[in-house]
């Protein structure tokens, strides 16, 4: 889970600072921040229909990783020649990707372990995966941007953690049968 939400969170805490770094006007990243946050609430409603089908939690899950992933690398090797809209755009996915990854992993977790155990399972998971990662990954992005003048060396950090991401999701065991 740490790999998994690394990226998008640290994308979210600096959105304003991303944006604005390649070429946005800052006073336009606020509206880029909300945008973020619908495409978030959207993929909330989106992955939660695909995670009532077989294996879709799952599908949804690889779905996120795979376009988080394509869009850090867009906004690394792209940076400020995808222009405003193109980082924007960029940004959003990476905020649906979050939404999908916050909707399709407690589904995923009680197929694997059961209703009964949901509990004690997913709290171990949301308490580490997504609490060191909520808590380190603005902090670190902002220690490596005051280090070198640019959100690229993170962006270059987390499309590290978000292929690691990629890569776990396709191994994730089947479901079982209902």
């Amino acid at each position: 889970i740490f790999f998994s939400s690394v990226a998008p969170l640290m994308c979210i805490a600096h959105a304003a600072g991303i944006y604005a770094s390649l070429g946005g006007a800052a006073a336009n990243a606020v509206g880029v921040l909300s945008t973020m946050s619908i495409c978030n609430w959207a993929a909330r409603i989106i992955c939660g229909a695909m995670c009532d089908q077989p294996n879709g939690a799952r599908l949804g899950l690889r779905i996120a990783a795979i376009t988080t992933t394509a869009a850090l690398g867009a906004i690394l090797g792209l940076g400020s020649a995808m222009g405003p809209v193109g980082v924007a755009a960029a940004l959003c996915v990476i905020g649906y990707g979050y939404g999908s990854l916050m909707t399709c992993m407690p589904g995923i977790t009680t197929k694997l372990v059961g209703a009964s155990r949901f509990g004690a399972c997913y709290g171990k998971i949301f308490g580490l995966g997504w609490g060191i990662a909520g808590v380190s990954s603005a902090y670190i992005a902002g220690m490596v941007y005051d280090a070198t003048g640019t959100y690229l060396a993170s962006v270059a950090i987390a499309i590290v953690l978000s292929t690691c991401y990629t890569a776990l999701s396709f191994h994730l065991p089947d479901e079982p049968e209902r």
